[in-house]
């Protein structure tokens, strides 16, 4: 079973059926959830003022909460050349830069993922300034449109457009 996010209509159910003073154990078969995420629910997004559990005000909780847990974008890059203005990147996007040890991948998983990826396209030994943008933005745009074992086979263009 996929996780997936409750929704404000599943928060407004939660609302009338604990006002009908059902457990959270009962929400949970209304629902088709595990009473555990109900109450997780009840105690994660009560109102702060009196404890109460609110629909309006739990969807607003839990959408600050995502919101801010995906401002967690960092990069973490190679020690080359290349990224001596990553102070630029840092001012001019919401990013925060890391660069990994040398001589320590294991330190950039995703970065040696994605080369990995773009290698197929410029093997090694290509001297990259006889590459053109065209065929830099053609590379970006295949790797953002193929589906990801790691995204449940979504592509990468398919989850940045949902956020």
């Amino acid at each position: 079973m996929t996780y997936h996010q409750l929704t404000q209509e599943e928060r407004y159910l939660i609302t009338a059926q604990r006002m009908c003073h059902r457990s959270p154990a009962q929400i949970g078969r209304l629902l088709g959830r595990h009473r555990s995420t109900i109450t997780r629910e009840l105690r994660r997004n009560a109102a702060h003022h009196d404890g109460d559990y609110r629909a309006e005000k739990a969807h607003s909780y839990a959408v600050a909460r995502r919101r801010h847990c995906r401002r967690f974008k960092t990069l973490t890059l190679d020690n080359g050349t290349e990224f001596h203005d990553y102070a630029v990147l840092e001012q001019r996007f919401p990013v925060k830069i890391y660069f990994a040890t040398p001589y320590h991948s294991w330190e950039r998983g995703s970065n040696e993922n994605f080369n990995g990826l773009v290698r197929q396209y410029l093997p090694r030994g290509v001297c990259m300034s006889a590459v053109t943008q065209a065929q830099c933005d053609h590379i970006a745009d295949d790797l953002n449109h193929r589906p990801r074992k790691r995204y449940g086979f979504n592509t990468p263009a398919t989850l940045y457009h949902r956020q």
